[in-house]
């Protein structure tokens, strides 16, 4: 991270209670030419100004006993050399000065622009040069003082370290070090370049790119050179910048081995970034859980967990295979009933169990509650049903089952005067339907014992073949019918 130094204008020196006397311009530019100031020459009771867009030459010696402040542009081509307890300030963004003679420092500089350094420096031991803008040195850049980079510093002469030198900035080193090992030396070597594709003074600025260096931040920029401290935290690691300023933190408690000895304890951050907390959390694992339920196997509860088998436990966590279920049977009777007649319907009867009979097409008319009822069919219907539910003594009760009844005034064949034949029966892998020319062109249907149709098609030969992949073993009831015969045939797979 960016290290930030303070900058103490009293270390350089302040502006003492002085007129002023500001630089105008002039075909020669010149400094040391009266006509050019405001005030006549700067001097220990008139502070100098050289406005922004001006440029200032200075050809001889300035001996500085007073404050110089440049918004513009101030080129020493001669002596230079400031006195204790006075300042020097480059202004920003457009102040700027060029040396190309010789300068010492006594009391310092302050440079928030842009300073371009050929000709030979001497900071003195009193003297503090701060720089927040750009510094070039091409010369010899002696520091007996202290140096502070801020902004950019691109050396490409002679530094001779002889007192303490910052880095907080941006150092591009092509130059000549001596008294100073930048490799451990420095409060801050972060920021230190090589010379690879280093850019002229004037480009400093633009080789930096200022932004989020930090690839795990949410703001990082692919783009950024160098870190400007505007990384933003993510600490859901959910993309999104967490906007808290502060945060409260909260920890949870988890005593584990009070709680429950057979686990352990793990422990996890949870971000709330609207309300601006984070809380540590934990929970507690079990040390032993074979089939991953949260149930640490020492805890767990065997028995059934089928809430739909007859000894269904709520308090068992472990299936141990005990379930327990109703045997399913058929019902018996009249498949073909004539219209407005009643016909009976059995279901094997158990010891101490009750029968709740349905039936649709019809009206049951007796027995509801027992294993035989009878039923009046009143409705011309395709196809009806008759169900039935079987509770036992312990008040468990099975599935319905189902039979399909065709209450019509259609003749029914026998199956022996059309030759129906269904082979084999029992079957484990599908069956055949044979048949004479009679029930040709016909179609069948296949329900199961609760009446719900699981395969149908058409009959258009003497022999059908009937797939039954994927259905379960059990009773089956098959219909043939044509436009003037309806036979049924009960399947058994196996």
């Amino acid at each position: 991270m960016k290290k930030t130094l303070l900058l103490t204008l009293c270390v350089i020196g302040s502006f003492a209670i002085n007129a002023q006397t500001e630089f105008t311009a002039n075909e020669d530019n010149n400094w040391n030419n009266p006509e050019n100031w405001t005030n006549g020459l700067p001097d220990a009771g008139n502070d100098a100004v050289i406005p922004e867009g001006l440029t200032v030459n200075n050809n001889g010696s300035i001996v500085q006993d007073y404050t110089i402040q440049v918004n513009g542009v101030l080129n020493n081509n001669g002596d230079f050399s400031n006195t204790l307890g006075y300042g020097f300030f480059i202004g920003w963004p457009d102040g700027q000065f060029n040396n190309y003679g010789t300068i010492n420092l006594a009391s310092g500089m302050l440079n928030f622009g842009n300073v371009y350094l050929e000709g030979d420096v001497v900071v003195d031991e009193t003297a503090t040069i701060i720089n927040v803008g750009t510094f070039c040195t091409a010369g010899s850049y002696t520091n007996n003082g202290e140096t502070q980079i801020e902004g950019y510093w691109h050396n490409t002469g002679e530094l001779i370290n002889n007192g303490e030198f910052l880095n907080a900035g941006y150092l591009f080193d092509c130059g000549v070090w001596t008294g100073l090992d930048v490799s451990d030396a420095w409060e801050s070597p972060d920021f230190l370049y090589d010379c690879e594709e280093l850019p002229g003074c004037a480009e400093l600025s633009s080789y930096i790119v200022l932004g989020c260096i930090d690839e795990t931040a949410c703001n990082y920029d692919p783009l950024a050179t160098a870190d400007d401290d505007s990384c933003l935290p993510d600490l859901d690691e959910d993309g999104i910048c967490d906007d808290c300023d502060t945060w409260q933190t909260i920890i949870a408690e988890c005593p584990c081995e009070i709680i429950d000895p057979n686990t352990y304890l793990v422990t996890f951050i949870e971000v709330d970034e609207v309300e601006c907390v984070i809380i540590e959390n934990c929970s507690c694992e079990c040390i032993n859980d074979a089939d991953q339920d949260g149930i640490c196997d020492e805890n767990e509860v065997g028995g059934c967990t089928d809430p739909e088998s007859c000894n269904y436990s709520a308090e068992a966590t472990d299936d141990d295979g005990s379930c327990s279920y109703l045997e399913l049977y058929s019902i018996t009777g009249e498949v073909y009933p004539d219209l407005s007649s009643v016909a009976t319907y059995t279901y094997p009867e158990t010891e101490e169990s009750s029968y709740e009979w349905t039936c649709t097409g019809g009206i049951i008319q007796s027995g509801n509650g027992t294993a035989q009822i009878d039923i009046l069919w009143d409705q011309q219907i395709d196809s009806g049903e008759v169900c039935v539910i079987d509770t036992n003594a312990e008040q468990c009760s099975g599935e319905a089952v189902c039979m399909v009844v065709f209450p019509s005034p259609t003749h029914v064949f026998e199956n022996e005067m059309i030759n129906l034949v269904v082979f084999p029966n029992p079957t484990s892998a599908g069956f055949t339907i044979t048949m004479n020319e009679t029930f040709q062109n016909a179609s069948y249907k296949l329900y199961d014992i609760h009446g719900k149709l699981v395969r149908d098609g058409e009959i258009r030969s003497t022999e059908t073949k009937v797939q039954t992949e994927g259905l379960t073993a059990g009773i089956y009831t098959l219909t043939v019918e044509s436009r003037n015969a309806l036979v049924t045939e009960n399947i058994i797979l196996e």
